[in-house]
């Protein structure tokens, strides 16, 4: 009987062998969509980002010429022309924000500056 009992535990450790698991199809389509998740997930924030640093950059603009720091090009020398290049930036400013909140959307081309 002492025969018996050594072969059931022989038996007993060979079963507890942990086997890794089969990638199956199933297992493969979900790795591949948490991956496109994550990639998805960066792609947007770094979109956010671009677009947030472009709506400061727009900002500063409107804030230079509100404030008449900015020089203006041959023959935009008109009178309120600082007021509408400001009002031009600003809409700048406030369409990168807006598409900052939004990075999944396209964005519309830029106005041109008013003359």
């Amino acid at each position: 009987m002492a025969q018996i009992s050594i072969v059931q535990v022989a038996s007993d450790t060979e079963d507890r062998v942990v086997r890794q698991p089969q990638m199956t199809t199933q297992r493969w389509m979900i790795a591949v969509a948490i991956a496109a998740l994550a990639l998805g997930a960066k792609r947007l924030a770094d979109r956010r980002a671009c677009f947030l640093t472009r709506a400061e950059v727009e900002a500063d603009r409107a804030d230079d010429y509100a404030n008449g720091r900015a020089c203006l090009k041959e023959g935009y020398d008109v009178p309120g022309m600082y007021e509408k290049l400001r009002d031009h930036y600003l809409g700048l400013a406030r369409k990168y924000r807006l598409a900052a909140s939004r990075p999944w959307l396209p964005v519309e081309p830029d106005p041109p500056e008013p003359k």
